[in-house]
C-alpha cells in the first residue's frame, strides 16, 4: 500500500476510534452539535469537492466533464440543505409547513419527521455501496472502462469503517433497547462520506492536470 495512502487512511480510523470513546464517556456532545465543529467540517469538504467539480467540468475537451456539472449540482443541493438554505447565516423564519413538520424546525428537507429516521440508513447504504464498489474494481479492474475513474483503495476504509461501526451500534441499539450512544455518531460518518467524496473528484482533477501537461 502506498505511504500515501497509510497517511489518509490514519485520520479516518483515528476519527471513528476517538467518537466511539467520546460518546461512550460523555453525557453531552459539543463536538456533533448544530453548527458544531463537524458540521463546520461537512461544509467545508462539501465546498471543496463542489471546487473540485467546477474545475473538472472548466477543463477543455474533456469527454465526461459534464458529468461533473451534475456532480456539482447535486453537491450543491447537499450544501444548501446543509445550511438550511441560507437560514443560519441570515436567520430567516421557516415556513409554518417546515415549523410543523420539520424536526429542527428549520428550511430544509432532510430534517422533515418523516425522512430523517431513514436518513442514518441511507447513509450506510450509500457507504456499504460505496465500500463494495471501490473493493469490486480493485479486485477485477477490467470492470472500469477508464482507469483513469479508478478510486484510490484508501478511500475504501473511509467508507467501511462507518458501516462497520454503524452495524456494531445496530447490534448494540438491539440488545441495550435504544440506548446505545454509538448510534450519535451519524454526523460523523456524513463527515467521511463527504471526505472520500471531495478526495476522489480532488484526485481525479490532479490526474486530470498531469494528462495535460503530458
Amino acid at each position: 500500500m502506498k505511504f500515501k495512502s497509510v497517511i489518509l487512511i490514519l485520520p479516518a480510523i483515528a476519527t471513528e476510534i476517538f467518537f466511539v470513546f467520546y460518546l461512550l464517556s460523555q453525557n453531552t456532545h459539543p463536538l456533533l452539535s448544530e453548527d458544531g465543529l463537524i458540521e463546520n467540517l461537512q461544509i467545508l469538504m462539501l465546498g471543496m469537492a463542489i471546487f473540485y467539480s467546477w474545475r473538472i467540468f472548466s477543463l477543455k475537451n474533456l469527454s465526461y466533464r459534464k458529468i461533473f456539472f451534475v456532480v456539482a449540482s447535486i453537491l450543491s443541493v447537499i450544501l444548501c440543505e446543509e445550511i438550511s438554505w441560507g437560514q443560519r447565516i441570515i436567520n430567516f423564519e421557516a415556513p409554518k409547513i417546515f415549523l410543523a413538520h420539520n424536526v429542527q424546525q428549520e428550511f430544509n428537507f432532510h430534517n422533515l419527521s418523516f425522512i430523517i429516521y431513514k436518513n442514518n440508513t441511507i447513509m450506510m447504504g450509500l457507504m456499504l455501496f460505496s465500500g463494495l464498489t471501490i473493493l469490486s474494481l480493485h479486485l477485477k479492474p477490467v470492470l472500469l472502462l477508464n482507469k483513469l475513474f479508478m478510486p484510490e483503495f484508501y478511500l475504501f476504509f473511509f467508507t467501511m469503517l462507518p458501516f462497520v461501526i454503524w452495524t456494531i451500534s445496530q447490534v448494540d441499539n438491539f440488545i441495550f433497547n435504544g440506548t446505545s450512544q454509538i448510534m450519535k455518531m451519524q454526523e460523523v460518518h456524513e463527515l467521511l462520506f463527504y471526505s472520500s467524496l471531495m478526495l476522489y473528484i480532488q484526485n481525479l482533477y490532479s490526474k486530470q492536470k498531469k494528462l495535460e501537461f503530458r
